[in-house]
């Protein structure tokens, strides 16, 4: 399998093996919560986190680097994340 339902499948099987677990991931923790995709393209992504993204959301980004796989993929991601993660504007409705 490969793209989208390849990597969903290898992410659904890697959270079943709980005996050999080094870091609990929690599944939920994503746009959309549970019942979102648990991959997504950048395109939706940025579409998620400029229309829907919340505070929490926004402060998990701020420290956000590439550590594994494709980096040059995962800089883009972060730089299209960018306006998310550093707004020009301050929100007056959370003061």
């Amino acid at each position: 399998m490969n793209g989208r339902a390849g990597n969903m499948a290898f992410l659904q099987d890697m959270t079943v093996h709980r005996s050999t677990l080094v870091f609990r991931v929690d599944m939920n923790l994503r746009p959309y919560g549970e019942s979102g995709p648990l991959v997504m393209s950048f395109d939706a992504m940025e579409s998620y986190y400029q229309e829907q993204g919340r505070e929490w959301e926004r402060y998990a980004w701020i420290k956000a680097g590439v550590v594994a796989g494709d980096k040059i993929a995962g800089a883009e991601l972060l730089n299209r994340l960018k306006p998310f993660v550093c707004r020009r504007y301050l929100d007056f409705g959370a003061f």
